[in-house]
C-alpha cells in the first residue's frame, strides 16, 4: 500500500450488507477503528452516510472545515462528496451507515 501508517492503522467491519453479518441488499452498516494520528484518507463514493461517533475523532467533507461533533454527534456527508475522518491522540471508533 501506498499509506502504510492508514493500512496498518485501521480497520473496517461490516454488520450490515455485503459481506456483513446479515448480508442485505438496502443498507451497508458497520464500525470504523482507526489509530491515534492516522488518518483515513480523503474519498467519495455515490452513497450517502451517516456516522455516529463513539469516542473523539475529526471528520472533514467539502461543506465543513474538521470538526468533532461529540459522542452525541452525528455527520452526514451527502452523495459523492469528499470527505475524511481521522484520530487524535487516542483511537477513533465510529459506527457508519450507508443506504444502498
Amino acid at each position: 500500500p501506498s499509506d502504510q501508517p492508514f493500512y496498518d492503522g485501521h480497520a473496517n467491519a461490516t454488520i450490515l450488507g455485503p459481506g456483513g453479518l446479515e448480508r442485505r441488499n438496502d443498507v451497508w452498516a458497520g464500525l470504523s477503528l482507526i489509530a491515534p494520528g492516522v488518518t483515513y484518507p480523503f474519498h467519495t463514493h455515490p452513497p450517502e452516510e451517516v456516522y455516529l461517533p463513539l469516542t473523539p475523532g475529526e471528520w472533514w467533507n467539502e461543506d465543513m472545515d474538521w470538526t468533532d461533533p461529540g459522542p452525541r454527534g452525528l455527520i452526514y456527508n451527502r452523495p459523492g462528496i469528499r470527505h475524511a475522518m481521522r484520530a487524535g491522540a487516542g483511537p477513533f471508533l465510529a459506527l457508519w451507515i450507508l443506504p444502498l
